[in-house]
């Protein structure tokens, strides 16, 4: 019974510190430093034993990544930021938001954010007229949860009221 109860110990250990890594770690690029402070300081409704509640963005970050581009008829600097998320902490699904930010003057300031996005490990990311599209993996035909191996085209919709996500071409 101990070596169960010490094995079940270090697993919820382990479980613990892979939940606290610090995703900031990936982020690279001009706008690296205003998204790591962003999901720092920024709460978000999460999960937690407690029950519902707001905890920083960066408590429940699973991963992150960091794409910059100018639109094709603006070309100030975007940058838009890919997080995995778990709102529920007590179960096993994450969820994936976007945020995009915009350079004014050397500063970087939030545009928006889309909370409930589609297709991880985004890839192929382009900056078009206004909005941003992007390849994601999504469950294929005859695919498990816990490996996805489809893909699909998405959109990021970027105006001055904030960001909107749909599929690509929408």
């Amino acid at each position: 019974m101990r070596r169960i109860l010490f094995g079940f110990a270090a697993l919820t250990s382990f479980m613990t510190a892979a939940a606290a890594q610090d995703v900031t770690a990936s982020l690279k690029g001009p706008a690296a430093e205003t998204v790591a402070r962003y999901l720092k300081q920024t709460r978000i409704a999460c999960y937690t034993q407690q029950g519902e509640q707001k905890c920083p963005i960066i408590d429940t970050a699973t991963n992150a990544s960091l794409f910059h581009g100018s639109f094709s008829n603006d070309p100030t600097p975007y940058a838009v930021a890919f997080v995995g998320y778990q709102y529920d902490q007590t179960g096993n699904a994450v969820n994936q938001m976007a945020i995009v930010f915009k350079e004014t003057s050397g500063r970087w300031t939030p545009v928006g954010r889309a909370d409930e996005t589609v297709g991880m490990e985004p890839r192929q990311i382009q900056f078009g007229q206004g909005v941003i599209t992007y390849t994601g993996t999504v469950l294929g035909r005859n695919d498990s949860r816990a490996n996805p191996s489809g893909r699909g085209r998405f959109s990021l919709k970027v105006t001055d009221r904030g960001v909107t996500f749909g599929k690509a071409g929408r």
